[in-house]
This record gives C-alpha cells, sequence and structure tokens, in this order.
C-alpha cells in the first residue's frame, strides 16, 4: 500500500456466522450443565470467552450487541443476522442431534461444529454450506449506533472489502443476579 502500511489480506475476517453459546446446554432443562459465570475471576483470558458463551434459558435472557465507534458501511464489513433465528432456536437445535458430530468438526470450516469452551461453554459455528448463510442480512450502521440482539440469533461478520477500517465495540447484556465481583 502506498502510505507505507502493508495489506495482509489473510487477516481479513472470514465471512462467519455463529451463535456465541452452547445450543445444547442452553436448552438445558435446569441449566447445570452451564459454567457458573459468578465463578470467574478474569485473571485468564478465556474468562471472558466463557462469560459469553456460558449461558442457559435458566440464567436468561440474554443480548449482544455492536456500537459502532464510526461508520460502517456495508462494504466496510461486519455484522450480519439471521432474523427471527431465536423464534426457531429451540426447535433447530433439537433437530441437531448428538453434540459430539459437531464436535469433531472443529476445523472444518465447511461443515457446523462446536467449539468447546470447558464447564459447559461453547459456541456453534454454522459452517460455510450450511443453507443458513442465505438468510444472513448485513446491518451496516451509523457511529454512534448500537444494534442489539437476543443471544439467539445467529450472526457473524463479513471481511472489509473498503480501504476504511471498522471500528466497534462489541458489548454483552446479562442479568445482575448471579453475577460475581468479578464480572460487576
Amino acid at each position: 500500500v502506498g502510505d507505507g502500511t502493508t495489506d495482509k489480506p489473510e487477516w481479513r475476517t472470514r465471512p462467519n456466522v455463529h451463535l456465541d453459546l452452547h445450543p445444547w446446554n442452553f436448552n438445558a432443562r435446569d441449566g447445570a450443565d452451564v459454567l457458573p459465570t459468578e465463578d470467574l475471576t478474569f485473571e485468564n483470558l478465556r474468562d471472558f470467552s466463557r462469560e459469553t458463551n456460558a449461558v442457559s434459558h435458566v440464567s436468561g435472557p440474554h443480548c449482544q450487541g455492536v456500537v459502532a465507534l464510526m461508520d460502517n458501511r456495508t462494504e466496510d464489513g461486519g455484522t450480519v443476522l439471521v432474523p427471527g433465528f431465536h423464534d426457531v432456536f429451540n426447535d433447530w437445535q433439537k433437530a441437531l442431534g448428538d453434540p459430539a458430530r459437531y464436535a469433531a468438526a472443529h476445523e472444518d470450516w465447511g461443515r457446523n461444529r462446536l467449539v468447546w469452551r470447558g464447564a459447559g461453554a461453547g459456541s456453534f459455528k454454522f459452517g460455510s454450506d450450511d443453507a443458513v448463510h442465505r438468510l444472513k442480512v448485513r446491518a451496516p450502521i451509523r457511529e454512534g449506533s448500537f444494534l442489539i440482539w437476543d443471544q439467539r440469533v445467529a450472526h457473524g461478520s463479513e471481511p472489509n472489502e473498503s480501504d476504511q477500517p471498522r471500528m466497534a465495540q462489541f458489548i454483552k447484556g446479562f442479568r445482575r443476579g448471579g453475577a460475581g465481583e468479578g464480572r460487576l
């Protein structure tokens, strides 16, 4: 690049759609399989992803969001959402079958896969071949805007195809009850 910076295409965000939760544990009857988030100390970086991924319907509702720190145009890449996915989440999860079949596909971007975070936390990555990608909608937003969604909404990101950076702050919302001092 002429301004002294180096383009790194291998660093570009891959198109992706995912859920920041373990679908089977989210719907567990009593939520007992999910990591108790009040025990997180945040002395380990992994605690931040566990906080996001260790959710169940018992401790809900849960929401996620993004604040645009500068205008985020369609060509700048960024957030995609699958509108209404939370309405079909329970039926979708029941149709998945055994979670073990998704754990083995962890590095295969073409297949759906479960990323295990330990102690009940995890995330579900939709493979690039999954039909859910045809339902995703790009959500460009203006500087200062806050986009919020139910954590059961499949969401992800598209690569930046422009010469502008993307600057955003991601946010997680949860009930105060059950939150230990490390979380507050």
